[in-house]
């Protein structure tokens, strides 16, 4: 991919035991990838869909 990359996963999510996010989608990216976790398991838009629109608002408006 050529553009900018955010990663969000949540902090009791399998992913958030088993992987490294950032590292993993930066290997696969020629753009700048940032991430965080987020308060919530799997499904992020169920668990904290206020945060979800406030992180998918700055990403795309930065």
């Amino acid at each position: 991919m050529h553009c900018p990359v955010r990663v969000l996963w949540g902090d009791r999510g399998v992913v958030n035991k088993l992987f490294t996010p950032v590292v993993d989608w930066a290997e696969r990216s020629h753009g700048p990838v940032t991430g965080a976790t987020t308060p919530s398991g799997h499904y992020i838009p169920e668990d904290t869909p206020d945060l979800l629109i406030a992180e998918m608002q700055a990403f795309f408006t930065a």
